[in-house]
C-alpha cells in the first residue's frame, strides 16, 4: 500500500472514532517514514487525548518542528496544551494559528477559551467577534459571547446573547442553564427556576443543571428536593464540589451543622484546592464552637488565595473574638467584597475618613451599609467624630431617627433617602462598620465606650409605665428572625418562649412581650399554659415602631432576651439586659464578654461568663 494510500485508511480510522486502530496505523507510518509530519501529529495527538500526554506531546512538538505554519497542527497542539493547564502556551500557538490564515471561527472560539483562562478578557472578547464576523449564526460563538459577558457581570449583554441564541435554538441547554444564572444574579428567581427547568426537563442527566436547578429550589426554601437534585448531580458526576458545596449550605441553613461540615470535607477531598468549601468549612467550625479548627482552615484558604475576600472577612470574626481587634478590623473591611456582599458598598466621591485624614477632617458623611443592629452598634462611635470637633452627617433606619437624635443632638442625622443632599456638603466620608478601625484598636480603647447613646421619648415612657401599673414588670424578646443562609443561625441563638415562665416564677413579675415578627402559635400556646404571665402594650408593633419599643425597655427597666435587635436597642439606650446564650459561646463577636461578664460594647448588657448546657440551666443566672 502506498504511503498516501495507509494515510488516509488511518484517518479515515480516525475519522471513525476507531482510536486503536488508527493509532497503530499511524505507528506503523511513523516507523516507515519517521518524518512524516501527518502522521507525527495525529499519532501524538491520539496519544495526548487518551491520556498518554507525555507521550504524545513530544510528537506534536515534532510535526510543528517540521510544519510550523500548519494551523491545524497548531490549533490541536493548542488544545492538549490546555488540557494540560498550560494556557499561555495555548494562546500562543493559536495566535500564531489565526495569523496563518486568518482562522476559522472554531479555531477564534479556541483562541477566545485560551484567553479567558490567562485573564486576557479583552482578547477572549476580541476572539469571539472574530468568530461571530466569520460565522455569524455560529451558536458556539453566541454561547461563548454570553458566558464572557456573564463572567465580567455584564448581564444585560450576556442575558442578550443567550436570548438571541435561544431563539434560534430552544433547546440548548447550556445557553438555558447560563441565561438560568443571569435571571438569578439579577433578582429574578422565578423566571430563572423556570429556565433551569426548561434545562433541566430537556437534559436530565446533565449535573451542572440539576446543581442550579436545586439552589434555586433551596432558596425558594424546598430543602429537601434541592438535597434530592444535589444527590442526583453526585451520581452523574461524582465528586461535584459545587453540588456538595450546595448540599453542605442547605444542611447548615437547616442548623445540621455536622452534616454540613461532612459535605464540605467531602468537596475538599475531591478538590483540595476548591477554596470556598473550605471558607463554609471554616464558617461551620467556627458555628461550631472549634475557633482553633476555624481559625487554620481561613488561613489555609488564604494560603490558596491570599486575596479571597470570604477568607479574609470570616477570619476577622476569629481575630475579633480573639480580641485581635487592629487586624480583626483591617480584615473585616473586604466584606463589601464577599459573596453575597455582608454589607452594600456606596460609591461616594468624597475622600475616605482615615487615620491620616482625621485631624483635617471638619464634615464628614456617615452612611449605613447593614441591618439595624449593626447600625446601633456602630453608632456608639459616632461621639468620637464629635469629641475631635468634626461635624457629623449620619444616616440612620426612619424608625431610629427620633431616637438618634434625642441621644445625639450634637450629630445631624438623616435618613437614606436625605442622605445624597446632605453629605452634599462633607469633606470626607466613611462606612459606620469602618469607624471601629478607626477607634477600637485594642481591649483597652473600649474604656470609651458610651453609657448610652439614644433617649427614648419620655412622654412615652411614662404613659407605658402607667399603662403597666404597679408591680415589677420585665421586657422579653426571645427569636431573632433571619432570613436565607442566616435562618439557621437565628435558630440556634433563639430562646424557647416556655423557658421565660421559669423567669416570672422566680421573681413575681409579668413579662412585656417585645417580640418582633411571625411568633402567634408560640406566644398562644405560652398564655395557654401561663395565663397573666406574658403581656402586651396595645398599640405597640414592636418590628415598625421601634420608638414604642425603646418608650417600653425604659419604662420596664430590664431586658431578658437572645440576640437580637432589642438587646442593641436596651444596651443603647443603657437599659439593664441579660443576655442569654448557651455553652458560653457567643453568637457574634461584640457579645465576648469583658472581664466583670458585661458586653464590652454596651456597659448595661450582662453576657454570660458561665458556660450554660442548657436553657434551665441559662434562667437561673439573671437576677
Amino acid at each position: 500500500m502506498s504511503s498516501s494510500g495507509a494515510e488516509n485508511e488511518a484517518f479515515a480510522l480516525f475519522r471513525a472514532g476507531r482510536l486503536g486502530d488508527a493509532e497503530s496505523a499511524y505507528r506503523r507510518i511513523v516507523a516507515r517514514e519517521p518524518g512524516n509530519a501527518g502522521a507525527l501529529h495525529l499519532l501524538g495527538f491520539i496519544l495526548a487525548t487518551t491520556g498518554r500526554r507525555d507521550e504524545g506531546m513530544p510528537l506534536l512538538d515534532r510535526s510543528i518542528a517540521a510544519a510550523p505554519r500548519n494551523a491545524a497542527f497548531l490549533d490541536n497542539r493548542a488544545q492538549v496544551l490546555m488540557q494540560a493547564g498550560r494556557d499561555a502556551e495555548a494562546l500562543r500557538d493559536l495566535q500564531l494559528a489565526t495569523g496563518v490564515d486568518g482562522g476559522s471561527a472554531t479555531m477564534w472560539l479556541h483562541l477566545s477559551q485560551a484567553a479567558r483562562r490567562v485573564g486576557d478578557r479583552a482578547a477572549a472578547g476580541g476572539a469571539i467577534a472574530r468568530a461571530l464576523a466569520i460565522d455569524p449564526a455560529n451558536g458556539a460563538a453566541a454561547y461563548h459571547d454570553g458566558l464572557l459577558r456573564l463572567e465580567g457581570g455584564d448581564y444585560a449583554g450576556a442575558e442578550a446573547s443567550l436570548r438571541a441564541l435561544l431563539a434560534r435554538d430552544p433547546r440548548n441547554v447550556p445557553a438555558l442553564n447560563n441565561l438560568g444564572v443571569v435571571l438569578r444574579e439579577t433578582g429574578r428567581a422565578d423566571e430563572a427556576m423556570a429556565s433551569f427547568q426548561r434545562a433541566a426537563a430537556t437534559d436530565p442527566s446533565n449535573a451542572e443543571v440539576l446543581n442550579n436547578l436545586g439552589l434555586a429550589i433551596h432558596h425558594d426554601g424546598q430543602e429537601r428536593d434541592a438535597i434530592r437534585l444535589f444527590k442526583r448531580a453526585l451520581q452523574l458526576r461524582p465528586g461535584f464540589g459545587q453540588a456538595l458545596l450546595n448540599w453542605g449550605n442547605v444542611l447548615r441553613d437547616g442548623s445540621d451543622l455536622d452534616g454540613a461540615s461532612t459535605r464540605y470535607r467531602e468537596a475538599l477531598a475531591a478538590d483540595a484546592a476548591f477554596v470556598p468549601a473550605r471558607v463554609n468549612l471554616a464558617s461551620v467550625l467556627l458555628e461550631s464552637e472549634r475557633l482553633d479548627e476555624a481559625r487554620a482552615q481561613y488561613e489555609l484558604a488564604l494560603a490558596a488565595r491570599p486575596d479571597f475576600a470570604d477568607a479574609q472577612a470570616g477570619l476577622a470574626q476569629v481575630r475579633l473574638r480573639e480580641r485581635q481587634f487592629a487586624d480583626g478590623w483591617s480584615l473585616y473591611e473586604r466584606r463589601f467584597d464577599t459573596d453575597p456582599p455582608a454589607a452594600r458598598a456606596r460609591p461616594l466621591s468624597i475622600p475616605r475618613l482615615s487615620p491620616s485624614t482625621l485631624g483635617a477632617a471638619r464634615r464628614v458623611a456617615v452612611w449605613t451599609e447593614q441591618g439595624v443592629g449593626d447600625q446601633i452598634l456602630f453608632s456608639t462611635l459616632l461621639p468620637e467624630l464629635t469629641a475631635r470637633g468634626i461635624e457629623v452627617v449620619a444616616e440612620a433606619d426612619p424608625r431610629l431617627l427620633a431616637l438618634f437624635r434625642r441621644g445625639m443632638p450634637e450629630v445631624t442625622f438623616v435618613t437614606p433617602a436625605q442622605s445624597q443632599e446632605a453629605f452634599a456638603s462633607c469633606d470626607h466620608q466613611v462606612p459606620l462598620g469602618s469607624l471601629p478601625g478607626l477607634f477600637r484598636p485594642d481591649v483597652a480603647s473600649f474604656r470609651a465606650q458610651p453609657a448610652s447613646i439614644l433617649v427614648a421619648d419620655p412622654d412615652r415612657v411614662h404613659r407605658y409605665r402607667d399603662a403597666l401599673g404597679p408591680g415589677p414588670t420585665i421586657a422579653i424578646s426571645w427569636r431573632s428572625l433571619q432570613k436565607g443562609g442566616r435562618r439557621g443561625l437565628g435558630e440556634r441563638k433563639s430562646i424557647p418562649l416556655e423557658h421565660f415562665a421559669a423567669l416570672a416564677a422566680r421573681t413575681g413579675a409579668r413579662l412585656l412581650d417585645l417580640q418582633y415578627g411571625d411568633v402567634d402559635t408560640e406566644r398562644a400556646s405560652f398564655r395557654v399554659r401561663h395565663p397573666g404571665v406574658l403581656v402586651a402594650l396595645e398599640d405597640l408593633d414592636p418590628f415598625h415602631d421601634l420608638e414604642g419599643v425603646a418608650a417600653a425597655l425604659v419604662a420596664c427597666g430590664r431586658l431578658v432576651t437572645s440576640s437580637n435587635v432589642t438587646a442593641h436597642l436596651a444596651g443603647a439606650l443603657g437599659v439593664a439586659t441579660d443576655l442569654l446564650y448557651l455553652r458560653g459561646w457567643p453568637p457574634f463577636s461584640y457579645w465576648v464578654p469583658g472581664p466583670e461578664g458585661l458586653s464590652t460594647w454596651y456597659p448595661s448588657v450582662r453576657v454570660p461568663v458561665a458556660a450554660h448546657r442548657d436553657w434551665e440551666e441559662a434562667f437561673e443566672v439573671p437576677r
